[in-house]
């Protein structure tokens, strides 16, 4: 056998090397080829209409965005078969989106791609757009769309994400919607409720002890926006946190044993041991409007929330929270659902006339 020159083993023993470096990087990460993923939107995107459908649309960009790889991810945003959006999806993609990216790296290993945006559905695309949705795309259309095109609801409050402690963003969205009350001649108590909301969520949607399946941006995120639609004369604002939700942040409360109580007075079928999170979060607004101001906590986040549909005629709310939904308004009341898929934080919807005036104007 031939004796190895010193050059040839110094080469073997460089070649040995990484070989066993790229073995212990295979062990490390599993090898994810670098494929296309597709999703596919369902024909009307809506938290209302057709909340299952538009929630496992939802919950794909969280698979397929946060799934463990090394592989560039191109993640292709299929809407060509959508003719219909609601605001409450849009905000609750966007902040999915915006996770994924943020914890990836747009240009790193996950792109999002809006797969043959030209076969859109106009209003679908022109909707978007208003809202700023393209800009998490790196999308600029500069595209005057038809007037026509808005009839459903326009833009008031693009898009809007922000942290605990950014302070800026937070003023804004309280002079945007300071704006807004100016332009319909109302007082600007109809959308304090908002700005409770986002406190809300710095206080009580993310506990530092807590465990998610998808782990939330550092920093209490939250994300806002609003609309008015011509066709109803109707302002909406939404707000929506990738939290634990209401239920999961409720036995932290004081007066948990109360809602506990009162859980049995709204749906006496279900018992102390079956803690349903829409019974729950019902339980909770309805503990919250009696209790003492020092003991509020969560629940006097609640109390404000709801406090529009008392003063303000005409106005309602919608909270979807964990696997619950509540809707509130004066003329049916307080009514509790269940949903049949998780919704992955706190979204608050608020509806308000345009014409709204609250009672102490009126008087």
């Amino acid at each position: 056998m031939k004796k190895l020159s010193k050059k040839d083993r110094q080469r073997s023993i460089r070649l040995s090397h990484k070989r066993q470096q790229r073995n212990l990087r295979r062990k490390q990460f599993p090898y994810v080829s670098n494929q296309v993923f597709d999703i596919v939107f369902p024909g009307n995107f809506s938290l209302t209409e057709n909340y299952s459908a538009s929630m496992e649309t939802i919950e794909q960009i969280k698979e397929f965005g946060h799934a463990v790889g090394v592989k560039p991810r191109r993640i292709q945003l299929d809407l060509t078969e959508c003719h219909s959006i609601s605001i409450g999806a849009i905000l609750v993609m966007s902040s999915e989106i915006n996770r994924v990216l943020a914890r990836n790296g747009r240009m790193r290993n996950r792109r999002f791609v809006a797969y043959r945006l030209g076969a859109w559905d106009s209003k679908v695309t022109a909707h978007l757009d208003d809202v700023g949705f393209f800009s998490l795309l790196g999308i600029s259309l500069n595209i005057e769309w038809p007037s026509d095109l808005f009839n459903d609801g326009f833009s008031l409050v693009q898009l809007i994400q922000c942290g605990r402690f950014d302070t800026e963003r937070v003023a804004r969205l309280t002079n945007e919607l300071k704006g807004v009350a100016d332009f319909f001649e109302q007082s600007f108590f109809v959308y304090e409720g908002v700005v409770e909301a986002v406190h809300n969520t710095v206080d009580h949607a993310y506990p530092s002890d807590a465990k998610f399946k998808y782990p939330p941006l550092p920093g209490s995120n939250w994300w806002a926006t609003a609309s008015y639609s011509a066709k109803s004369q109707q302002i909406r604002v939404v707000v929506f946190d990738q939290g634990i939700g209401i239920p999961a942040s409720l036995p932290r409360w004081g007066r948990y044993e109360r809602v506990l109580e009162k859980i049995g007075n709204l749906a006496p079928e279900i018992s102390r041991l079956v803690k349903e999170d829409a019974y729950m979060i019902a339980a909770a607004i309805e503990v919250s409007r009696t209790a003492r101001e020092s003991d509020q906590g969560r629940g006097q986040g609640l109390k404000e929330i709801f406090s529009i549909v008392d003063e303000v005629e005409g106005a309602k709310v919608r909270v979807l929270s964990g696997h619950g939904e509540v809707l509130y308004d004066a003329l049916q009341g307080l009514r509790a659902h269940s949903l049949d898929r998780h919704i992955g934080g706190t979204l608050i919807e608020w509806d308000v006339p345009a014409q709204a005036r609250t009672q102490q104007e009126e008087t």
